[in-house]
Order: C-alpha cells, then structure tokens, then sequence
C-alpha cells in the first residue's frame, strides 16, 4: 500500500492535509545526542532551577557549548539561564528546524528535545507494528510508503508525534483490502476538489504561524511585549498540532476548535511583535491614495479658477476613481496582488492627471513663442532674398542671430515653467526679428 492510498482510505487525500504533514516534517528534529532532562516549564533569560542545569549540560554535551571556560563551561554548568544558554540554545534550534532560534524555550523546543530519545526503530527493519508505538499503528501506512532517503526524518517524525501525544488510537489498522473498497468513492471526492472548512482554516492558521515567525523574529518591540509574542506563538504551535491529531482521528469539531485557537493565538503573537498584516497595509494604502485623489481635485479646481485648462485631467482623475473602488473590491476579496497592482496605477493616473493640465500662463507663453519662431522665418526669407539681389545683409543677419538666440532662451525658461521669462524672451526675439527687417 503507498502513501496515496493510506490518505485516500482515511479520506485525508487533499491540499489541507498534505499541507500539513510537510508543516510536520519541517519540524521534525534532527539527529543530536540524547535527552533525559525533565522539561515542565517555559525557559527563558533569568529563570534558575535543576532543569537548567540539565539543559546546560545537555547543550554543552552536545557539541553546543555554552563557552569553553568559567561559569557555564563543561563541568561547570551552573542553574542559571543566561544569554550563553540562550546563544547555545539558539544554534540548536537552528541545526534542528526549530523557528524562530532565538534561544527561547517553548513547547516545540521541548517537544523537539524530548523526541529524541523516542526514535524508534528503523522502519526498514520494522516487519509489524511492534517497533511503532501503537497509537501510531494506522500511520505506518504512511510512514514505510517513504523512500529510504526518507525513512530517517520518517522515524524522527513518529518520535516527534509521540511526545506530543497525537494519536490515532481507536481506529484499528490499514489493510489493502479496506483501501481497495474505498478506493473508488474516495476518489471521485477527490476529484470534485472540495476543501473543507476544516482544511481551509488549518491552512490559514499555518499561514498565520508564519508570519508570526517572521515578526518575531524581526521584532522591534519592548521585552514584555516579546515575550508575550513568544508565548501566543508557541500556543499556537501546540494548538496546530492538537488541530492535525484530531484531524487525523476525524474529529472535525475538535480539528476546527483547535485550528481557531491555533489562528487566534498566532495573530495574537504577531500583533505582540509588531506585524502588519499585508490587509492592514493595503487598507493604509488606500486610505493614503484616497487622500491624493481628494488633494489632485482640489488643486484641479485652483488651477481652473486660475484660468487653466483642467478638461483632459478631469477625465483621467475620475478614471482613477474607478480602479480605486476596483482596489477595494480586490481587498474584500483578499486578492492582495491585485489591489496593491491598481494602487500603484492609481498614484500614476493622479499624476497625469496633474501633468494633463494646460496652464493658462504656458498657453500665453507658448503663443509668444510661436510668434517670435513666425518672425524670425520671416526675417530669414526676406534677408534671403536681399543677399540674392546683391544687397549688403551682414547687419541684418546679426540681428536674426541674436534673435534665435532669444528664442532659445525662451523655449529653456518655458522648459523649466519660468512661463514670465519665457514671454519676455520670445518678446524680445520679435523685436530683434523685425529690426533685422529694418536694417536690410
């Protein structure tokens, strides 16, 4: 029997569940010496007792060594956990999977701890279940589907299963003939591709889980406020596994419970750390864009009572009006990609918007450009005409030099909005173009 038909027997062949039995695996400890220290409690910087001492010399035993003299070196541990316990400790979960690392003794550290001396023995060798625990039974199955690459993580992974008290107990064995029996109706549930609410809200815990991580490990909060991120976010990795177990014994009620609690404590850990959730910034986005679509029709309707032209960028300012309750709808919807992509848009539409308006002082300026370009080519055609009759042009191409150089300047001021100086610019390249007239 291969691991396919174990989920689809046990109606546990879909995304949710697969889900999260890689979540498991991630944490799955990884070889390290054994442990046999009694872990009840939460460890952390200040806390003494005898399982410091434990953990001390477990860690330095391990190849983990909190330093290499004085207090807390081989042989001298003491029962106080300090920042060498927690740098030692912090490299462990790191080598092991255990996130964040940051030296912090929760319920996933201790289970990971403890699991080890629970590895059983190796599936290869395993010709019944009596090398499995026997609440473990029915995921054999599973587990001896695994390749040999596998089987190493595939014992860790019992172990760790076991120390956490997740069951199956009450549910008998797997054998290939209760497969074949309901290998068909399985898999046409399958193949409608319904997710259950259970699933659904397993995953959204698991992906709350993770951004806790991330925040706390990116925390810039005050220690009180980080511990309590700590605490929540190891609730919520007990709750998660308690949600998986009851799951795996198809209690959906329980499985839901747990997965809440797991999702609430996660959130709770996040917000502790200081997160910000992607739906909580793209509502500030919105409110900000908004805020500059209000601005952009406010300066719109300055610029018209200053005798701009604002036709072209009303039209483009009410075009953003309508992506931004697109953007809205896209959040409702938790299509975060999408409302962040029209948000970007949005704040480009303002700024046409803005680009589009016509000033009335840079009409002005443009039309004195114009009529100084007019005259200048009217100088140039009748200055053509006298050199080809013989007359003495000198003079008056002086003068149509200085005004293309006027107009230059003009075009330059007009370029950098100086539209005052822009005028008196083109102005003057007039004036210096009919004198060139004047001169022939």
């Amino acid at each position: 029997m291969n691991i396919r038909n174990f989920l689809v027997s046990r109606n546990l062949l879909t995304v949710g569940s697969l889900v999260l039995i890689a979540f498991l695996l991630s944490y799955a400890p990884q070889a390290s010496a054994s442990f046999s220290c009694n872990l009840e409690r939460n460890l952390d910087i200040g806390i003494e007792g005898d399982d410091v001492l434990c953990l001390q010399k477990f860690l330095n035993g391990s190849g983990y060594t909190l330093t290499t003299s004085g207090a807390g070196s081989p042989g001298f541990e003491t029962n106080r956990f300090g920042a060498l316990t927690r740098d030692a400790l912090a490299r462990w979960q790191t080598e092991h999977d255990v996130y964040p690392a940051t030296g912090y003794l929760g319920a996933i550290t201790r289970a990971a701890l403890k699991a080890l001396n629970g590895v059983v023995e190796d599936l290869n060798d395993a010709t019944d279940n009596s090398s499995i625990p026997a609440e473990l039974g029915t995921l054999e199955g599973v587990l001896s589907s695994l390749s040999d690459a596998d089987r190493a993580q595939a014992n860790e992974l019992l172990a760790l299963l076991n120390s956490l008290g997740i069951t199956k107990s009450g549910t008998g064995s797997v054998d290939d003939e209760d497969v074949e029996e309901e290998d068909e109706e399985e898999e046409d549930e399958e193949e409608e591709g319904e997710v259950t609410d259970v699933e659904e809200l397993l995953d959204d815990a698991i992906k709350m889980i993770r951004d806790a991580e991330d925040a706390i490990e990116d925390a810039n909060v005050t220690p009180e406020a980080l511990i309590s991120a700590k605490d929540n976010y190891e609730d919520a990795r007990d709750d998660i596994l308690d949600a998986f177990a009851a799951y795996l014994r198809g209690n959906e009620e329980d499985a839901l419970e747990s997965a809440d609690d797991a999702y609430k404590n996660a959130e709770d850990a996040f917000e502790d750390a200081g997160g910000v959730s992607i739906g909580d910034e793209l509502e500030d986005k919105i409110d900000i864009v908004e805020d500059e679509i209000d601005d952009a029709w406010d300066e719109l309707e300055d610029r018209e009572d200053g005798g701009d032209d604002i036709s072209d960028a009303e039209g483009i300012l009410e075009e953003a009006e309508e992506k931004l309750e697109l953007a809205k709808d896209a959040l409702d919807d938790e299509e975060y990609d999408d409302a962040d992509d029209l948000l970007d848009e949005i704040e480009d539409l303002i700024d046409d918007a803005l680009d589009a308006v016509v000033s009335g002082e840079a009409e002005d300026a443009q039309d004195a450009i114009d009529d100084a370009q007019d005259a200048i080519d009217d100088a140039q055609d009748e200055i053509d005409e006298a050199d080809d009759d013989g007359d003495d042009v000198s003079d008056a191409e002086d003068l149509l030099e200085e005004a293309q150089d006027a107009l230059d300047e003009a075009e330059e001021a007009f370029d950098d909005e100086d539209y005052d100086d822009a005028i008196d610019f083109a102005e003057e390249a007039e004036d210096l173009a009919d004198e060139a007239i004047d001169s022939l």
